[in-house]
Order: structure tokens, then C-alpha cells, then sequence
């Protein structure tokens, strides 16, 4: 019953991770829950959170310099082998 569950297009979309930003004071977080993306920043309040889909096979590291801003980077998961011989 909990597969058929997860199945549905509804759920799996419910599950998609979400990169969030603060355009006002720069405040990120990585997301599952949909609904957290569309309220307000929980560091300063500001109605100015844009979010940005996360792909499963996909990592992601944050900086931040005075200079340059925000740096984000995006790369593929990489596949590490097991003591087992199993890819993780």
C-alpha cells in the first residue's frame, strides 16, 4: 500500500528537493516541503524567497563573499564504490 502511495505523480513532486534564497539578506536552505518555498524568509521576513528545483542525481555548495556574492555550484552526485563492491 505504501509504494502504491509514493507512486502517485502528486507525491513524487511533493518530494522534490528545492534550493531556497533570500534575495534580501542572502538566507538559503535546502527544501522537501513545497509549501515552506512560498512563505516568507524565516531570518528577516521579507517576502523575497525564490526557490530552485534540486535533481536527485545532483549536489550543490553554497558560498558567499563580499566581492563576488553568491556563489553556487551544481554538480552530479558521484558514485562512490562500497567496501562490499556495491556502488553507492
Amino acid at each position: 500500500m505504501l509504494d502504491h502511495l509514493l507512486a502517485k505523480p502528486e507525491r513524487i513532486a511533493a518530494r522534490q528537493a528545492q534550493f531556497l534564497i533570500c534575495n534580501e539578506c542572502f538566507w538559503c536552505a535546502s527544501c522537501l516541503d513545497p509549501e515552506f518555498a512560498t512563505g516568507n524568509c524565516p531570518s528577516c521576513n521579507a517576502a523575497a524567497v525564490e526557490d530552485m528545483p534540486i535533481s536527485a542525481n545532483e549536489r550543490y555548495t553554497f558560498d558567499y563573499s563580499v566581492d563576488r556574492g553568491v556563489i553556487l555550484e551544481f554538480t552530479p552526485k558521484v558514485r562512490t564504490a562500497s567496501r562490499a563492491g556495491q556502488t553507492v
